[in-house]
């Protein structure tokens, strides 16, 4: 199961509704289903953040090493610093 994908909702949450995600899915799937956490924001920083936390979440164990799904940041028109 795909979570916070690049073309849904997931761009409209902040962090901590995206944390909330990840985490209310980790504790609701069944141990066998395979969960891909997508962490890519706008910022490497925001990136790396919503990694840890899904890795806390455990996502790592349940579909190998680590799934991420990563997009790269949108900066067109964006003021967002990449690296803040």
């Amino acid at each position: 199961m795909l979570l916070l994908g690049s073309t849904g909702e997931a761009v409209a949450l902040d962090e901590a509704e995206s944390r909330d995600v990840l985490r209310v899915a980790a504790e609701a799937a069944a141990p066998e289903k395979v969960l891909i956490a997508g962490v890519g924001a706008r910022s490497v920083k925001t990136t790396l953040e919503l990694a840890e936390a899904a890795a806390q979440f455990r996502y790592e164990c349940r579909a190998g090493p680590h799934a991420h799904l990563l997009c790269q940041p949108d900066v067109s028109g964006s003021r967002a610093p990449l690296f803040p």
